[in-house]
Order: C-alpha cells, then structure tokens, then sequence
C-alpha cells in the first residue's frame, strides 16, 4: 500500500544520488510488490486495460514456457499471443518480463 509507494520513492532519491538503476519491481517490507512502471505514472482507462492485457499474455507465455521449454514450441505460441518474439533481445526481454516463469527451467534454457 502505501508504505510500499513510500519505500519505493525513497529508493528511487537513494539510488538516484548513487547513479545506480533500480530494478523493475519493488517489494516492501510486508512482500507486496509493485511495478515502478506505475508509481507516480496516471494511466487512462485505455492504457491501464492495455498493460493488463499485456501482463496477462505474458503470464500465459510464461505457462507455455515452463510446460515445454524443450522446443520452440512456446515460442510460437507468444507469438500468436502477441508478444514480438523474432530476436533473441525480445525473447530475453518477454521471459525477463513474464510473471510465473521457472527459473530452473529458464536457467536450463539458457544454457543450451
């Protein structure tokens, strides 16, 4: 809530006088987590159902992938989703950014 947003600015003053970057998520004292994507950010109607329908395709990329990370089968399926998958940096950048992906199964991905 927000002790969270409050962890997350001062975080933010904290790295900033470092020139350090932050990480994507931030997650309090209590384990609540929320994207800096919105902190501080006011989003439409429009915008907010987009990242949600984003989040969602990502989370069923996510299934995919840690129910058959074997082949590219996975791959294929995002794609159907929506999700550009056609170089290696998009492909890093969506299981970086999917909710739920194994990270045992990433890693074992990763080192073929």
């Amino acid at each position: 809530g927000l002790l969270t947003i409050v962890e997350s600015i001062a975080r933010r003053v904290k790295a900033s006088s470092k020139d350090r970057k932050l990480d994507k998520t931030v997650t309090s004292s209590g384990g609540d987590s929320i994207d800096e994507d919105f902190v501080g950010e006011q989003l439409t109607e429009e915008e907010f159902q987009e990242k949600k329908k984003q989040k969602a395709a990502l989370s069923k990329l996510a299934e995919f992938f840690n129910d058959n990370n074997t082949t590219d089968e996975w791959i294929h399926r995002g794609k159907e989703l929506g999700i550009p998958l056609d170089t290696a940096e998009q492909v890093a950048d969506a299981l970086f950014q999917a909710p739920g992906v194994d990270k045992g199964k990433l890693g074992i991905y990763m080192g073929k």
